[in-house]
């Protein structure tokens, strides 16, 4: 305090600064007057200037987890569901190799317990030295953090995800952003194997306040990657950056992770050649959101760029916390543009030669946009969505000789068939043929080989609707029993004579069974029916025939190693959540309810033909849907969920159908909606207001909506500001409606003195509905408060048990109790709450919390509800809405938090989904919804994602669009969305609205063929309206003739977002072709409008 000009450099990343600065607050106090502070100037520099006094900032001690540490990890196998059966932990002199094999999707979790708690809550980074070969890219975490030991602990952390790191063989160090709020006393590593040997090496896990530098040559190598061409010097061409740059290189090398910067001149980097400048000009760089214009001149039909990037520091796009964010794949947070001279544009999202995936990680790195027409270029853009990262180029090369980047294979379904007239055959009589080894069963259009000596195999299987492929299994046993954790197959099983039984068209083979020398005292037979229809029908019957009470645990059936022809071309079907059509290799396993609702999978050829394996059960039997693609085929199997089972009592086992058909995985599916078909009729007329309703908003009543308690309130405020920002308001949900601050969030819902009493909710809910907007309300369906006045006296003996006996409660909410939805007492209550509320409040619909997932989680092992132990929940959550349906007023709609099973639907109508927020990009790209085409009188709103839609991610919102769903929404307007995400959403309602005859239609087909690779199709409704949306899946844009359409003269073809019309290209036999102009990863829509429609 001289009065001189001074300047002064504070490090803002070593003060704690992560995200954009955004405002300046100076504070001053006088210490005695006249008191003056100054500025002449306030900047950001990427180094402080030469006369500046930087600014001390005291050190954060770091944490190093010891080499001798980690090499005490110890294979947890009963924490993952498929544990490879060969998994081994070694010391090496950098740390710790960890090696797995088996099938894909197989793998072991190693756990480190730590002698001492780590405390890391001060660091904001952590860095992986690695070494990875031949890791699945599928599973929770890499590494996972705990606060306390035994792997359940109350607080933990998915430090590191299988798609943050390079499986290439090589080490390499990964720094991510990393916040752990609690001390550290267990970790975990994870290993899934992409099918075959694999390995996870580890040398270090350490904690820091600042991200560690690396010398640009460790971070930027020279050698090219693998599968690299390796161009031609004549090939390269150098872009200057000129007047786009505005920064210098060398001192921005640090805020990209490197603590020195590469030689001025030619440098060669992963095998790309590179002229960099030095001093002014010699980097183009982009803070926050906006973008970053080159001017260019190539020709090329390759472009590289060696670009850094700094993204936010948390990813929001998903469901649950935020994530540390390491990489981004995401158009709508980066993406470039490239403008022609010629005057076309064409956008693009680069791939990283490091890795060969399309993903732009934080750090400096090389990229490629391949594949472009060698046409003259006039400018390349980079457009940054995020409005605190930053990007940066310093470096762009063009190659005008043979591409030298092999393009990775754009995501595909392939074609329908043709159908054959042979498809439509009759199966013909069944027939059972005894052969020396067992019999033959079949009928015209499959048949299976049954060995029954030794025990019981599936030797062989063919079909005559396979012929185009060939089919071919692996023989073995048809099934397993068990008891506890041992597995006995069939081929071990005692048989009996079998008999050959007769009734009307069907034939039954009859195999008596005997596991008790097997060491499992089950006994039965094996029923294996054809001549009921175009299947074969596969039943167990088998009985407890021991004096003790068991819990028997049986796999059937089983087909091992199926294979249409190559095991390459062998495709599958698998009818999860959402749904996956792939080639790709996988492991699944999910159970009945809303993560596998449909009754079907199959394996099929692009050639034409598929083996399909159903079931048509109606009785709710808990099991899982279990498939794996590997080297040697596709392994499809059915395991039944183990519960107690009295002396003499049968085993409640699911019948299982082979079908063999052509058609692929369609025809797989339409045989399964025939079945569907006769029986599936919903309790109550399902209500065109709700089959019209894509946007469901939910709001808090106690935060925003309500005035001073006991005075009037309204709604009116809130439905303004969103039909402000969307253009339309369908449905609002009262989340909070029925909370208490005294009794509880959850249980009795008869406490309104908070929200100014019964009355005013009341009136509330009836201005809203009077204004046009229709209400629902909210209803915990597993958990109770036991503060509430029911819960104190019922949340104990209505509990949902452990097997220890222990009552589960809410995570971190120890009052909230989970109760059991088999429980009678609990389901009377939860149909009073809502026959009660529909009665007095009115809304227009209930929603059912947590009901729908059921998944194993919830299972009660309580002997006091009259429910078999363990009961899994999708009995009692299917009885519970059953009741409510009968309860509540038919036109009440009933809602769930996720998509139940098939079983289910008829009792309620619609749900939320969570189809596309889980769904597995790498094997579902456009994220289909095929319980939304299978029941499309069933209302589902996709709910993509908790947080904000900022900065950039908003990418989600997509795809509830592509499949013509609903959307969930919650929160405030202003601060939550970025302009794009809700100029999008406004733009989406709008569409759906506008041309809601299509998309309300019982008419829809999920994927439809395309004429563009890598653009995925559904289509909507019927003449006179149709729609067609649209998701590129590709990583460039792709334009040209797209789709091929029944036409009828007249019709008229719209771009329903922009309004555009659209020429068909070619008009010939009563169809159309339409070209299609849509970006990277973008979705769009076309509409039909037949004669009579073209005024919408």
């Amino acid at each position: 305090q001289d009065g001189h000009w001074h300047t002064l450099a504070v490090d803002l990343r070593a003060a704690g600064v992560e995200a954009a600065v955004r405002s300046l607050l100076a504070e001053v106090q006088c210490r005695r007057l006249p008191a003056l502070l100054a500025f002449d100037w306030v900047r950001l520099a990427a180094e402080p200037p030469p006369e500046a006094v930087v600014k001390a900032v005291p050190a954060v001690p770091g944490v190093a987890l010891p080499a001798a540490l980690l090499q005490t990890a110890a294979p947890r196998p009963d924490w993952l569901a498929e544990p490879s059966p060969v998994a081994t932990a070694a010391a090496t002199a950098e740390g710790v190799r960890l090696s797995i094999d088996g099938r894909p999707g197989t793998g072991m979790k190693w756990s480190v317990t730590l002698p001492e708690a780590a405390d890391v809550q001060r660091c904001r980074y952590l860095t992986l030295r690695y070494r990875a070969v031949h890791l699945a890219p599928h599973s929770e975490y890499l590494l996972w953090l705990a606060s306390a030991p035994g792997g359940a602990a109350p607080q933990s952390l998915a430090a590191v995800r299988p798609d943050d790191i390079l499986v290439d063989g090589d080490w390499h160090d990964l720094v991510v952003p990393c916040r752990v709020g609690f001390p550290i006393r267990e970790l975990a590593l994870q290993a899934r194997t992409a099918g075959g040997p694999a390995e996870l090496e580890v040398a270090g896990i350490a904690f820091s306040w600042m991200a560690p530098r690396a010398a640009s040559r460790a971070a930027l190598p020279e050698a090219a990657p693998a599968g690299f061409g390796g161009a031609g010097e004549a090939s390269w061409a150098a872009c200057a950056l000129g007047a786009a740059g505005n920064a210098v290189a060398a001192p921005l090398a640090g805020a990209f992770g490197l603590r020195d910067w590469l030689p001025v001149g030619r440098q060669v980097v992963r095998g790309v050649p590179f002229d960099l400048a030095e001093g002014a000009g010699s980097a183009a760089l982009l803070e926050g959101r906006g973008e970053l214009s080159v001017p260019l001149t190539a020709a090329a039909g390759e472009l590289f760029l060696l670009l850094g990037f700094d993204p936010p520091q948390e990813d929001t796009a998903h469901v649950g916390r935020p994530r540390p964010l390491h990489r981004v794949c995401e158009p709508e947070r980066l993406c470039v543009r490239l403008e022609y001279a010629d005057g076309r544009t064409l956008e693009a999202f680069p791939l990283r030669l490091a890795s060969g995936r399309h993903e732009v990680v934080r750090g400096m790195d090389v990229y490629a946009l391949g594949g472009l027409p060698k046409a003259a270029l006039s400018r390349l853009v980079v457009v940054h969505g995020t409005d605190t990262g930053m990007v940066a180029v310093v470096g762009i090369t063009a190659n005008a000789g043979a591409a030298q980047v092999p393009s990775p294979a754009l995501p595909a379904v392939p074609p329908p068939s043709p159908p054959a007239a042979a498809a439509m055959a009759a199966p013909g009589a069944g027939w059972l043929r005894q052969e020396p080894w067992g019999f033959c069963v079949g009928n015209d259009l499959i048949e299976i080989d049954l060995g029954l000596s030794p025990g019981v195999t599936l030797r062989q299987l063919r079909s005559a609707r396979l012929a185009a492929s060939g089919v071919a299994l692996s023989p073995g046993p048809l099934f397993e029993v068990g008891l506890g954790g041992e597995r006995v197959g069939s081929d071990r099983l005692e048989v009996g004579p079998a008999a050959v039984e007769a009734e009307g068209a069907a034939r039954r083979l009859a195999v008596p069974i005997d596991g008790t020398g097997a060491g499992v005292p089950l006994r039965g037979r094996l029923l294996v029916t054809v001549g009921l229809d175009d299947g074969i029908r596969m039943e167990l019957d088998l009985r407890n025939a021991s004096e003790q009470v068991l819990r028997p645990h049986l796999r059937f059936p089983i087909l091992r190693d199926v294979r249409l022809g190559s095991v390459e071309a062998t495709w599958y079907l698998y009818a999860q959540r959402g749904g996956i059509i792939s080639a790709a290799p996988v492991r699944r396993r999910e159970p009945v309810g809303g993560a596998y609702p449909l009754q079907v999978m199959s394996v099929f050829s692009p050639q034409g033909g598929a083996l399909g394996l159903f079931t048509e059960d109606r009785d709710d039997i808990y099991r899982f849907w279990e498939l794996c693609k590997h080297s040697d085929g596709v392994d499809l199997s059915l395991d039944t969920w183990p519960v107690e089972v009295a002396p003499g009592v049968a085993v409640e086992v699911a019948q299982a159908i082979l079908r063999a058909h052509d058609g692929g995985w369609r025809e797989s599916l339409r045989r399964y909606r025939q079945w569907v078909d006769t029986w599936y009729q919903p309790l109550t007329p399902r209500q065109d207001w709700l089959r019209n309703a894509f946007y469901y908003q939910q709001t808090l009543v106690r935060s925003r909506s309500s005035k001073a308690p006991g005075g009037a309130w309204s709604l009116a405020e809130d439905m303004a500001r969103f039909r402000e920002a969307f253009g339309c308001l369908d449905y609002l949900h009262l989340f909070d409606a029925g909370h208490s601050e005294r009794h509880g969030r959850v249980g009795d819902y008869t406490h309104f003195d908070d929200i100014g009493g019964q009355k005013a909710l009341r009136e509330a809910i009836r201005g809203a509905q009077a204004d046009g907007v229709r209400i629902g309300l909210y209803v915990e369906g597993y958990l109770c408060d036991e503060r509430a006045a029911w819960g104190r006296e019922a949340v104990m003996a209505n509990g949902l048990r452990r097997e220890d006996g222990t009552v589960k409660t809410y995570p971190n909410t120890p009052s909230e109790v989970m109760m059991c939805p088999a429980s009678p007492a609990w389901r009377e209550h939860l149909v009073e709450v809502q026959r009660r509320w529909a009665a007095e409040l009115q809304p227009d619909g209930l929603y059912t919390d947590q009901f729908g997932f059921c998944d194993p989680g919830k299972a009660c092992a309580s002997r006091q509800h009259g429910h078999p132990v363990p009961q899994a929940p999708l009995r009692g959550e299917a009885a519970t809405m059953r009741a409510l349906r009968e309860a509540v007023p038919a036109g009440t709609v009933l809602l769930s938090e996720d998509v139940p099973n098939d079983c289910r639907a008829p009792a309620q109508d619609g749900a939320l989904s969570y189809a596309v927020t889980w769904a597995d990009p790498a094997l579902s790209p456009h994220r289909i919804h095929l319980f939304r085409f299978l029941f499309p009188d069933f209302k589902a709103f996709q709910l993509v994602q908790y947080s904000p839609f900022t900065d950039g991610a908003w990418e989600l919102l997509k795809y509830p669009f592509f499949n013509g769903d609903g959307i969930w929404l919650q929160g405030a307007v202003s601060g939550d969305y970025d302009d794009e995400a809700r100029q999008f959403l406004r733009d989406v309602f709008g569409v759906l609205h506008r041309y809601a005859e299509a998309f309300t239609s019982d008419t829809a087909e999920p994927l439809v063929p395309t004429l563009l690779p890598g653009l995925c199709a559904n289509r909507f409704g019927a003449a006179p309206v149709r729609a067609w949306t649209l998701f590129n899946a590709g990583w460039q844009t792709c334009r040209g003739p797209a789709l091929r359409v029944p036409h009828e003269p007249g019709t008229l073809y719209r771009d329903a977002f922009g309004g555009r019309p659209i020429e068909p290209d070619v008009v010939v036999g009563g169809e159309a072709i339409l070209p299609v102009d849509l970006g990277p990863r973008r979705v769009g829509c076309v509409v039909a409008l037949g004669r009579g429609a073209a005024g919408r």
